[in-house]
């Protein structure tokens, strides 16, 4: 017998069989690449209804650019369509890895209230996302997208260490 009181929904739900929905939070492919291979080694996700997020964060209208709309417009459409080849790409790999096609979506606002909003709207059970562990003056100014989800989240959420594609860059 299940002891519904000592587990989380998402638990519970993966121990009584029930279908499980997951976000999935990317932003660039070393996000993408670590996720694929945390699937790979648990299995339980391929029985999973997985959803991709990726958060476009607009310009500020209030910012230096704001007398150039047309710019901040034009800015915008770039990010969202750089947006929409990494959340193809990202969809493509993980149809590929669990066998069966993935829903998706590229809101358009803050991160962290992106994918809390998503996660509440979807009814997700976990979201799992990378962090690429800011530190000092950037983690200060910037704070963590990860931290803020896993504090205003509806649902469990499981972060993955990611190394940035900067840093792998650089060695």
């Amino acid at each position: 017998m299940l002891d519904t009181e000592k587990c989380s929904d998402f638990e519970c739900s993966l121990r009584l069989g029930a279908r499980v929905k997951v976000i999935i939070a990317i932003d660039e492919s070393a996000t993408v690449d670590r996720i694929v291979e945390f699937i790979h080694s648990n299995h339980w996700l391929r029985e999973a209804d997985i959803k991709l997020i990726y958060a476009v964060v607009p310009i500020a209208l209030d910012a230096p650019m704001s007398p150039y709309p047309a710019i901040c417009t034009g800015a915008i459409q770039k990010i969202y369509e750089y947006a929409q080849t990494v959340v193809r790409q990202a969809s493509d790999r993980l149809k590929a890895e669990i066998g069966k096609p993935l829903e998706w979506a590229i809101p358009l606002g803050d991160a962290a209230h992106s994918i809390i909003d998503e996660a509440k709207s979807w009814s997700a059970d976990l979201i799992v996302m990378g962090t690429h562990s800011p530190h000092g003056l950037q983690k200060l100014l910037c704070g963590s997208v990860s931290q803020a989800v896993a504090a205003g989240a509806p649902c469990s959420v499981l972060v993955l260490k990611v190394e940035s594609e900067a840093s792998q860059t650089a060695q």
